[in-house]
């Protein structure tokens, strides 16, 4: 099994720039009133949180073991317009992951994923937008291997 991270630091400027095109997009469609007022919203929030244990946080060879609890707390929301010309579905979710003994470790890690699509003019033109931005972690336990 393979795994490929990113180091997301060095990438920012790609992430803003697609933001900046899922939004510009969003609000071209949503400024036409007829797409973005005849459209039914839903906007609905969530939150998750998880605590983890584990006795090798590390994952160091026997010997240099070292435990630590990690909470999760993950706050999100969820979007959705359907119009009988607008259809938007977009998903944020934002992980925080937080150690209770090494507290230089937590982490912040944010994942997107946006679709919408519409008819801006009559049978002729349409827009089809997606965007996403995901991270993963590289362990169980959202640690990196030292």
């Amino acid at each position: 099994m393979a795994t490929t991270t990113v180091n997301v630091k060095k990438h920012k400027h790609h992430h803003k720039a697609l933001l900046s095109a899922i939004f510009s997009a969003a609000t071209a469609m949503l400024l036409t009133p007829s797409h973005g007022l005849a459209a039914e919203w839903k906007f609905t929030p969530t939150l998750d949180l998880k605590e983890t244990y584990s006795d090798n946080i590390r994952l160091a060879p026997s010997g240099s073991e070292k435990s630590d609890f990690v909470t999760q707390i993950n706050p999100g929301i969820a979007l959705t317009g359907t119009g009988p010309r607008l259809k938007v579905n977009a998903r944020y979710g934002m992980q925080n992951l937080v150690y209770a003994d090494e507290g230089n470790r937590n982490t912040t890690r944010h994942n997107l994923n946006a679709h919408a699509n519409a008819e801006l003019l009559d049978d002729f033109f349409y827009l089809d937008a997606n965007g996403s931005v995901s991270q993963q972690n590289i362990s169980a336990f959202g640690i990196e291997h030292v």
